[in-house]
């Protein structure tokens, strides 16, 4: 229950990532469901990698596939060098992790295990059949709720976007340069397209369009108000965008009319922040020179 989105900016030198902060609770215990905006964090640096996962739904199960994933990555380092290798490393780690969760939620509860329903031994009666079609079926529907979206740069500095959902799909969307994930991905990317994203836009655009597409998704329920936002470009760990900056984009946001047809009296009387352009390019530029500095010494 959230949003998670990211889009590639300024002609590919970055990568906005920004997501709500909303929590639930009891979607799958005894407790009735509760949401709350927490001060939780949803981006997670896959281990000490400049690859990034941005977390929506059960945040156990997520966690899980990432300290899975930093395990493969200790024995295969290599393989965050490109997008195809973090790709082939996350979908095992959440391959494996769903596969423990099916063993502690339909096998387990019915005494058996993996080897003793796939790969009965001959010296045991073979199981019922409609028993066998019973457990598959529920083997084969059990949702995680989790999904991730990961973002960073292979080795030539290309950046790079993909999502990985249940029960293990991994899509690849740099081609778009943006996606979403979570209850309101379908609001969220539907913003995006409204908006023209594109890969060549400015990081204070990119940063405004994120925001604006966090925000229409909030009509989900489950989706937060409070929000989080982390710029990574090449070469350098992911920058936090500090409260300043954000409220900064909030501030602006809300001076702008629903409708220019039907201005409300509060909107005409709200007035954009003093040299707000200024102050959000002024962050950005930062940032961006920060990345081309990194960039030129690992060339």
């Amino acid at each position: 229950m959230t949003v998670c989105l990211a889009a590639i900016a300024e002609r590919s030198k970055a990568i906005v990532m920004v997501s709500d902060k909303a929590v639930t609770y009891g979607e799958k215990d005894s407790l009735a469901p509760m949401q709350y905006d927490t001060d939780v964090k949803k981006v997670r640096q896959i281990g000490n990698t400049l690859w990034y996962a941005l977390i929506a739904g059960d945040p156990t199960f997520a966690l899980q596939v990432i300290e899975g994933t930093e395990k493969i990555l200790v024995n295969r380092p290599d393989l965050s060098k490109s997008v195809d290798g973090m790709m082939n490393a996350l979908k095992a780690a959440y391959k494996k992790r769903r596969e423990s969760l099916v063993n502690d939620l339909v096998l387990s509860p019915r005494l058996l295990t993996k080897e003793l329903l796939v790969a009965r031994p001959s010296e045991l009666l073979p199981l019922d059949r409609e028993f066998f079609v019973e457990i598959s079926d529920e083997a084969k529907s059990l949702r995680t709720n989790s999904s991730l979206l990961v973002c960073g740069f292979d080795t030539s500095f290309q950046p790079h976007i993909f999502s990985v959902v249940s029960p293990g799909v991994v899509k690849n969307h740099d081609m778009t340069g943006f996606h979403a994930v979570g209850i309101g991905a379908t609001m969220a990317i539907s913003r995006l397209l409204v908006l023209e994203s594109l890969k060549e836009d400015s990081l204070p655009l990119a940063l405004y369009q994120a925001f604006d597409s966090k925000v229409n998704a909030e009509v989900m329920q489950g989706v937060g108000y409070n929000w989080d936002a982390e710029i990574l470009v090449s070469g350098k760990k992911a920058v936090e965008v500090p409260g300043s900056v954000r409220n900064l984009v909030e501030s602006v946001y809300e001076c702008l009319p629903l409708t220019p047809l039907l201005l409300r009296k509060r909107q005409k009387e709200r007035k954009y922040p003093k040299e707000w352009k200024s102050r959000l390019d002024t962050f950005c530029n930062r940032v961006m020179r920060g990345a081309r500095r990194s960039s030129r010494r690992n060339v």
